[in-house]
């Protein structure tokens, strides 16, 4: 039978307790006629036949008196360890409660020691749909929600849409123990150098305005209270519906300075501008009225005029993009028959950014896919010019004729304004 520590009574060290069957052995008490009763104990002698014992018993690793300690006050051998236990009688061992092991504390010139604290017990836990049976109760998931089946997310059908025009997308959820508790948004593919993003990113309705044409691809994930999930996909297809499409973007997304960056003061981000340009047959130089970058051919502050009357056959920059990557993308709806485009490339500023511009160009004519891409090219001084490629429109249709396609015959804006 293990032995008991007594609440009543205080032994000297004279006296020493028998331990465990699995601990230390049984050691004779000395004789010691200073054996004293605690204040207020009683007299020895009227001690009943059953001694008020305290709950924790030596040698069982348990921690019987429920104190959040095990073996305490129970004599050990230095360097002795034994498993342990801090959890509730009964679940010792059960599901996903094991025991830990603490070692008995002293040195070789100490006979006897004492028990350090219960290291690696893990003790129940509230239940959860995990499979595993937490609270130590016998019965693996033993909670009404865990039964429950998980939600069903559900997406808007494939949508087309236009670049740089926001589209809303309208999520739901059903879920048989409840109402969904969370909604995620994400977009898993996108056409190269698209930075488009739902917003907000966390709601059942939710905004996309894509930014380069092509397909995205965007993710709807629901949540329930038991963390249940389940996702479904939109395809969202964005086509070239303008006859000339010119798109450029520049070095990693990931570093471009958005609108909180400033709040802080100066950045750290990627700030630099990068300009996008476009010229036709009549233009006698670049940086010219007849010319297309952000100066003159923004919808909202246009006078750039081509060819025949009317707007069709003029350009229009979309996108001026001034805190890196971009995109920016100038559009002619219908271009004139026999005209020839020239597309070129401006390192305007790094502003704050330390380093040159790495640029990936896209031409698009009249079709859903680029009929060719040019870059990465580094323009690696502010100043830089890039001019990257004529495109032609004629009766075969739409030709691409490459001027510096690797960039290295870069000159400056001095140059380009002095000619073409």
């Amino acid at each position: 039978m293990p032995a008991r520590r007594s609440s009543q009574w205080k032994l000297p060290l004279a006296f020493i307790f028998c331990a465990s069957p699995a601990g230390l052995g049984c050691v004779e008490p000395l004789q010691n006629p200073d054996l004293t009763p605690d204040p207020g104990a009683g007299d020895p002698g009227d001690l009943p036949d059953e001694p008020a014992w305290s709950d924790e018993v030596c040698g069982d690793g348990n921690d019987n008196d429920q104190d959040g300690r095990a073996e305490e006050d129970c004599p050990c051998t230095p360097q002795q360890s034994l498993g342990c236990y801090l959890g509730p009688q009964g679940t010792r061992g059960v599901g996903a409660c094991v025991e830990g092991t603490q070692v008995c504390r002293g040195d070789e010139a100490t006979e006897f020691g004492s028990f350090g604290e219960c290291v690696g017990a893990v003790g129940p836990s509230p239940e959860v749909c995990d499979g595993v049976d937490n609270d130590c109760n016998g019965a693996v998931d033993d909670n009404d929600m865990c039964n429950s089946n998980p939600p069903e997310a559900i997406c808007p059908g494939d949508l087309v849409a236009q670049a740089l025009v926001a589209m809303p997308l309208a999520g739901g959820c059903t879920d048989d123990s409840g109402a969904c508790t969370s909604f995620e948004w994400a977009v898993v593919s996108a056409p190269g150098g698209s930075v488009a993003l739902p917003l907000p990113p966390n709601a059942a309705e939710t905004t996309f305005t894509p930014d380069l044409a092509g397909e995205y691809t965007i993710r709807l994930t629901v949540r329930d209270a038991q963390g249940n999930f389940d996702s479904c996909d939109v395809l969202i297809t964005v086509p070239t519906s303008e006859g000339l499409r010119v798109e450029i973007y520049w070095n990693d997304p990931d570093r471009s300075c958005a609108d909180d960056d400033w709040e802080g003061g100066f950045p750290e981000c990627d700030d630099s501008d990068v300009d996008l340009h476009m010229i036709n047959t009549a233009a006698a130089t670049w940086f010219s009225d007849a010319d297309c970058y952000f100066s003159n051919c923004k919808r909202d502050f246009h006078s750039v005029s081509w060819n025949a009357a009317g707007e069709a056959d003029d350009p229009f920059l979309d996108i001026d993009d001034v805190e890196g990557h971009g995109p920016e993308n100038i559009n002619v709806d219908q271009p004139a028959a026999g005209e020839t485009y020239t597309i070129g490339v401006h390192y305007w500023s790094p502003d704050s950014w330390e380093g040159g511009a790495e640029i990936l160009v896209k031409i698009y004519c009249g079709g859903d896919l680029p009929v060719d891409e040019f870059g990465p090219v580094a323009l690696p001084e502010q100043d830089d010019f890039w001019r990257v490629a004529d495109v032609t429109f004629d009766a075969g249709g739409c030709h691409v004729d490459a001027i510096d396609r690797n960039g290295q015959e870069l000159t400056d804006q001095t140059a380009v304004r002095a000619g073409r």
